[in-house]
């Protein structure tokens, strides 16, 4: 297993253990995510990566529905549809440490968006999936 297969597993196994109403069942998923941890060797900077890269592809997949679907963008104008999956599918296939940075500054990007429009329905419903992806990965940025 990869450090970073490693690192999206303990994120996956620590989730469910803060999320499941059954003590043995998330007291067995911290163990496996310990005993996953030591075994690898993962670095809270392993964790950390890991996760954001794991909320970095989350939030490219669901963006990429959300556009998609959505009635200000033509489907099929000029190869609008096409274009899009192409740049998501890019963006998705960058290095997992620049992922981690990445999420960072599109945070930023989003959220001063967010601020400036106001209103706009696009830039609400892109800071939502943001907001979503990141709670959901239980990331403060």
């Amino acid at each position: 297993m990869s450090k970073r297969g490693a690192a999206e597993k303990v994120a996956k196994l620590m989730r469910l253990a803060k999320g499941s109403s059954n003590p043995h069942e998330a007291a067995t998923a911290r163990a496996q995510a310990e005993k996953i941890v030591k075994a690898q060797g993962l670095t809270e900077n392993d964790l950390t990566s890991g996760e954001r890269a794991a909320a970095f592809d989350d939030l490219v997949d669901t963006v990429h529905a959300f556009v998609l679907n959505h009635p200000a963008i033509p489907d099929g104008m000029f190869g609008t549809s096409a274009i899009v999956t192409d740049v998501l599918n890019r963006i998705k296939n960058i290095k997992e440490t620049e992922k981690a940075t990445r999420l960072g500054q599109i945070t930023s990007v989003v959220r001063t968006a967010a601020f400036i429009a106001g209103d706009d329905p696009t830039i609400k419903g892109i800071k939502k999936i943001l907001d979503d992806t990141l709670r959901k990965h239980e990331i403060t940025i």
